[in-house]
């Protein structure tokens, strides 16, 4: 079965166009959840809701990454992510999904992801942390 890397965590902040409202329960782990104003460490056994229009960054904190489930409404995530895995790694750079490679895909299902250096750094700032 193909996948998506799991490490090195990697932070997708998606824009506030999105029309899906998140659930997302954590069944081993940590995730860590960015909104403007606040950050957040899901632990094992928390759930989190993402409402749609709220721009929001998700990683990987645990070692190994989080192992999750995610429900949302309405659906289409679903093709979203098999649309991402038929890209298989013509969407990454240097190993790691990249937003500018992704937002095609992502744009389909009204997803977009900020293409901006920010993300790597708070993705770099988490893991020193």
């Amino acid at each position: 079965m193909r996948g998506l890397p799991r490490e090195p965590a990697i932070v997708l902040r998606a824009q506030p166009d999105h029309v899906a409202d998140e659930c997302i329960f954590v069944l081993e782990g940590e995730l860590g959840v960015d909104f403007a104003d606040r950050s957040l460490t899901v632990t094992t056994g928390m759930f989190v809701l993402l409402p749609h229009g709220i721009p929001h960054a998700l990683c990987a904190v645990s070692v190994p990454p989080p192992r999750l489930l995610q429900i949302s409404s309405p659906g289409g995530w679903e093709r979203y992510l098999e649309d991402l895995l038929e890209a298989g790694p013509s969407v990454l750079t240097d190993g790691a999904l990249d937003p500018v490679k992704i937002n095609p895909i992502a744009a389909r299902y009204d997803i977009r992801y900020e293409e901006s250096a920010s993300a790597a750094v708070a993705a770099s700032d988490r893991a020193g942390a």
